[in-house]
């Protein structure tokens, strides 16, 4: 009972108003007190929550957005609060704006539910150049593709190169991922048409590089083979370029034998009756 009545008369005696005019202000907002720590509870909740699905987005290029965001002209900056702001109230707008000239500076991370905001509309404001380099950048970090091509020596060396870059092209469209699928979509700012002109371009660039990589390469080794004194009538090379192995297979290909038809004597029997006949023919003018 005595504690109770000990408890009531600090309550009363707490001076709320005191108390709230001593606390710092948030080192974000600017405009909500803080009762522990640097940034009050409402700048905590929107640097927290960053979504698993936003996280796979831009995992991997998240620093390389960043520099973009925060490299973008006056102009783009201000059209882009006014998108956010379209999309998200007057409040988080706010919120963005004040906060921006120091998550530029590092003393606030960028993260979280903001992070999330601003990340899907910063295509909107890049150039389409920009775009290609995230792509890129995501497409070569991917992991290594590995395509078998099998030649012959006998090919004409542009014939042999586009049979490679053919299947190249076949093992990347089969083989785009679905995340890469969703970051396209994302960087095309939800344009086909530009997301299409951005994967003609990557794909355009690999075969190019492929191309570069392998011309001498498949040349040289077509040449050996075809100049080749061994009875060697395979031979298989690796080339390794950027997020892609292609194991090149030449070999001699062996021609086809004629099918025996029935009642059809074989064509080597005409060739053994005419010995057996002029031997015959020769041991009696002999014996004769």
């Amino acid at each position: 009972m005595a504690r109770r009545r000990s408890w009531n008369r600090r309550n009363r005696d707490f001076d709320a108003a005191a108390y709230w005019a001593s606390r710092p202000v948030c080192e974000v907002c600017g405009a909500r007190k803080v009762r522990s720590g640097s940034i009050c509870h409402v700048c905590r909740d929107a640097e927290n929550g960053e979504s698993e699905a936003q996280r796979e987005l831009y995992e991997g290029i998240d620093d390389d957005i960043a520099d973009l965001f925060f490299n973008l002209d006056a102009r783009s900056i201000e059209l882009m609060f006014k998108h956010y702001e379209r999309d998200h109230g007057r409040s988080a707008h706010e919120y963005a704006v004040k906060t921006y000239r120091k998550w530029k500076a590092g003393v606030v991370r960028l993260s979280g539910k903001v992070a999330d905001r601003l990340v899907a509309i910063v295509p909107h404001y890049i150039t389409f150049d920009e775009k290609y380099e995230l792509l890129e950048k995501t497409w070569k970090n991917r992991g290594k593709r590995r395509i078998s091509v099998a030649i012959t020596p006998y090919q004409d060396t542009s014939v042999a190169l586009q049979q490679i870059v053919e299947a190249v092209d076949a093992v990347s469209v089969k083989e785009f991922p679905e995340s890469l699928q969703h970051r396209l979509t994302w960087l095309a700012a939800n344009d086909t048409q530009v997301a299409q002109q951005l994967l003609n371009r990557l794909f355009a660039e690999e075969r190019r590089l492929v191309l570069e990589a392998l011309t001498r390469e498949v040349e040289a080794v077509t040449q050996l083979m075809r100049h080749a004194t061994e009875s060697t009538i395979r031979s298989s090379h690796t080339f390794g370029m950027p997020g892609l192995e292609v194991c090149v297979t030449v070999a001699e290909p062996l021609l086809p034998r004629k099918p025996a038809v029935a009642g059809e004597s074989a064509p080597w029997a005409g060739c053994i009756w005419a010995a057996i006949i002029g031997g015959a023919t020769l041991l009696f003018c002999i014996c004769s």
